[in-house]
């Protein structure tokens, strides 16, 4: 049993009180002791007590030891495994240099605020910090699940770490918490911020051995800070209870989801704090809010300990579960429910049961984007069906504002749909769907040496590349947490 452990579970307040008053009586000369052992043991027992106390919102690094259960290596994992080479030698070699070849390399931080690629460096504060994060991310998910291939990227495996290293410790010392004038001061970062510091506090506690004790701080303070900025936030919706419709154009379901992650994430890594029940109990209602649908506003059915119409206030998807973003039906908005599902990842990595908010509507979600045929008109011509069988290219029922071959990205979803079994009465399920797509997103991959996916132009978006790495990443992870014994999927209600 823990240090920590030993106070969360048997509160040792009493206890410490207890001795200290009987130490205060002692330096006072109130009582005899009979022996220097006595005080010895006694002057112990306060220092243990003391250490625990302040120990309540340590970080408690993973216990690899618990997993043994490797990555597994059928086709579909295997082609998984491919992306994530391609991703994370782009990240190791042109991206990095691109990125940060200007800065000198002795440097122990680097200045994500001031980048060599120009297209970033007066590019949105998003850029500049979400896209280190995801490229520390996805090398660091290569190498603690041992997926890292040094002779085919070229670095090898320690100045890998390095360079993963080197880009969390950045992305932490940056933070407001940690630097005055840091990112998360202005409205962007707000509304962002969350989902930011949870991909780089991940990559960080995968790799925690590895920091120092004050970058150590910076992350978990980081962490810290955005669960804290978002226990008390009022969830937002598209539609109110009554059908009203608050955002016009513009779901809340992907911003629900991605606030989620970092009050799961604080609760993983630091399962004795004390804000853990107020953290826990609010990212069970960003889970279940993201994906809501309007009949459950008003639903009994029972969700993580409570009926649906007491987490709810409102809802964010259409009738047949469609997602409304840049003012369309938009397939890249509803496969962001895969970030709810990312959280099952790091809890298991924490030892701690999934709440099955975490899945809600999921399956629904996936089942209309397979089975939802859209018809022309209204729809698009030719109309049909958003994944299309033996075609792996996409209807977009409405258009679509991320371009048309994000094939990893959906991909991705299907892996993760499939490991956690939320496809399970579909005649096509996430396997087929998955190989379609990831094989043809490995195919634009291999146009090009060093690993890219995109040709410029291809995806508008400033950083797609960092982009596939975290959802590949994510794949990755699904597949394998949801394998090990210690995944578990919880009913039970937050505490109050």
């Amino acid at each position: 049993m823990t240090l920590c452990k030993i106070k969360k579970t048997a509160y040792i307040g009493v206890q410490v009180g207890a001795i200290a008053k009987i130490l205060d009586f002692f330096e006072k000369g109130l009582i005899q002791m009979r022996s220097m052992f006595t005080v010895a043991v006694l002057l112990f027992a306060v220092s243990f007590l003391r250490v625990a106390s302040a120990a309540d919102n340590a970080v408690v690094p993973i216990d690899w030891n618990r997993f043994t259960i490797k990555f597994p290596n059928d086709a579909n994992a295997e082609l998984q495994k491919a992306i994530s080479k391609n991703t994370v030698k782009y990240a190791l070699t042109t991206w990095y240099t691109e990125m940060y070849g200007a800065q000198l390399a002795g440097n122990r931080y680097l200045d994500i605020f001031n980048v060599s690629n120009t297209k970033f460096k007066y590019g949105q504060m998003e850029f500049r910090v979400r896209s280190p994060a995801m490229q520390a991310y996805g090398i660091a998910t290569a190498i603690k699940l041992g997926l890292y291939d040094a002779e085919y990227t070229g670095v090898s495996e320690q100045a890998a770490l390095e360079i993963c290293n080197k880009l969390v410790r950045s992305i932490a010392y940056g933070h407001k918490v940690n630097k005055d004038g840091g990112w998360g001061n202005d409205g962007e970062s707000q509304w962002q911020g969350g989902y930011w510091a949870a991909i780089a506090g991940q990559a960080g506690w995968l790799t925690w051995e590895l920091h120092d004790d004050h970058d150590k701080e910076n992350i978990r303070k980081m962490v810290e800070w955005e669960a804290n900025r978002l226990m008390n936030y009022a969830v937002p919706y598209y539609m109110k209870k009554d059908g009203t419709i608050v955002t016009p154009g513009d779901s809340k379901a992907e911003e629900n989801a991605w606030n989620s992650n970092v009050l799961f994430l604080g609760c993983a890594m630091m399962p004795n704090h004390e804000n853990y029940d107020k953290w826990y109990k609010k990212a069970v209602e960003y889970v279940i809010s993201a994906y809501s649908h309007p009949q459950d506003v008003s639903s009994d059915t029972i969700v993580s300990g409570k009926p649906l119409k007491e987490w709810l206030n409102g809802s964010n998807v259409e009738d047949n579960y469609a997602v409304i973003n840049h003012n369309r039906i938009h397939p890249d908005y509803m496969y962001c429910v895969v970030v709810n599902l990312w959280n099952a990842s790091f809890l298991t990595l924490g030892g701690k049961p999934t709440p099955e908010g975490a899945f809600f509507n999921a399956d629904k979600i996936y089942r209309s984007i397979v089975e939802w045929n859209y018809p022309s008109p209204p729809y698009a011509a030719p109309g049909g069906t958003i994944y299309q069988p033996d075609n792996y290219e996409f209807y977009f029922p409405q258009g679509t504002s991320w371009g048309t071959r994000r094939y990893a990205t959906h991909g991705a979803f299907s892996v993760a749909v499939h490991a956690y079994g939320l496809d399970k009465e579909l005649t096509r399920n996430g396997v087929y769907w998955a190989n379609l797509h990831l094989r043809q997103a490995l195919e634009l991959q291999n146009r090009f040496d060093d690993g890219r996916m995109f040709a410029d132009g291809e995806l508008p978006y400033m950083s797609p590349e960092a982009v596939i790495t975290h959802e590949t990443a994510i794949a990755l992870w699904a597949t394998w947490a949801a394998l090990q014994p210690d995944f578990k999927i919880t009913k039970d209600a937050p505490k109050e």
